[in-house]
């Protein structure tokens, strides 16, 4: 993105923080989030295949960053969220 807008990385940080509330790559992981969440209650694929689908490069970094967030794992978000 830094090299479209022809700025350094930093800049486009600065920049994305000022007016987004957050850097860059937090908001990615968000969205990541947020991806998962649908695909946890809209379909029936593994918890594992979702992770890498939506861009974590291990289970362990998904559950754990999963956890933190919700206060609770995406296998118990699953079935709560199903009932």
């Amino acid at each position: 993105m830094a090299a479209i807008l022809d700025i350094s990385k930093f800049q486009l940080a600065h920049l994305f923080k000022e007016k987004i509330g957050v850097s860059p790559y937090s908001w990615l992981q968000l969205y990541r989030l947020v991806r998962a969440q649908e695909l946890l209650l809209q379909t029936n694929r593994t918890i594992t295949d979702i992770a890498y689908d939506c861009g974590f490069s291990s289970i362990g970094s998904f559950n754990q960053l999963f956890k933190r967030l919700y206060g609770f794992s995406p296998r118990i978000f699953r079935k709560e969220g199903s009932n």
